[in-house]
């Protein structure tokens, strides 16, 4: 991964990947509160009877909805990337020992060839490993937000935030009943 013309080390790799995984929970977080706030607003339209306010409101909380959507999978990828730089540095530490062993069995007159070829697809493996880690970067930065089925989802809102209006009317009707029931004792 060049960067002005250098070669990142894996310890720069990791701390800007750990930069970014951090950044990405923050937006996390951030969006999962809006979300929160934009669900709030529609449902406080529909108990009101604004459709238009609840429209545009769930149009809004569609739209944080993908944002989130598209916000978790490069959490994930972040994670992967940490997971994948540990394991070339576990294959480093195969491959180093490997080369001891070749030194020792060259030493003991033992079948150099067969260990190299082992040396060699453990190589190939690792820079398997990495081709696909940067064809999955490459879609991570590619990935765009798509719009969401806004009628889809706002119906699925609706009928949620609806769920919760009824239940908080039960609720108030029966607290208001046992009220009256004390004020005639």
């Amino acid at each position: 991964m060049p960067r002005f013309g250098k070669k990142m080390t894996r310890d720069e790799i990791r701390a800007r990947v750990s930069l970014n995984e951090s950044t990405l929970l923050r937006t996390e977080d951030a969006l999962k509160h809006q979300l929160k706030k934009r669900e709030e607003k529609a449902k406080e339209c529909l108990k009101s009877g604004d459709e238009r306010g609840y429209q545009v409101a769930s149009r809004r909380w569609a739209v944080v909805q993908g944002q989130l959507n598209a916000v978790s999978p490069m959490i994930e990828l972040a994670e992967n990337m940490k997971g994948t730089l540990d394991a070339q540095e576990t294959f480093k530490g195969i491959l180093l020992a490997g080369e001891d062993i070749m030194r020792q069995q060259k030493e003991l007159g033992l079948d150099e060839g067969k260990i190299k070829e082992a040396s060699v697809k453990i190589a190939a493996s690792m820079e398997r490993a990495r081709m696909a880690f940067d064809a999955v970067a490459h879609m991570a930065e590619t990935l765009t937000i798509s719009s969401p089925e806004l009628s889809e989802q706002q119906e699925m809102l609706r009928a949620k935030l609806m769920k919760e209006i009824e239940l908080e009317k039960a609720g108030t009707a029966e607290l208001e009943e046992k009220i009256k029931r004390a004020e005639k004792m």
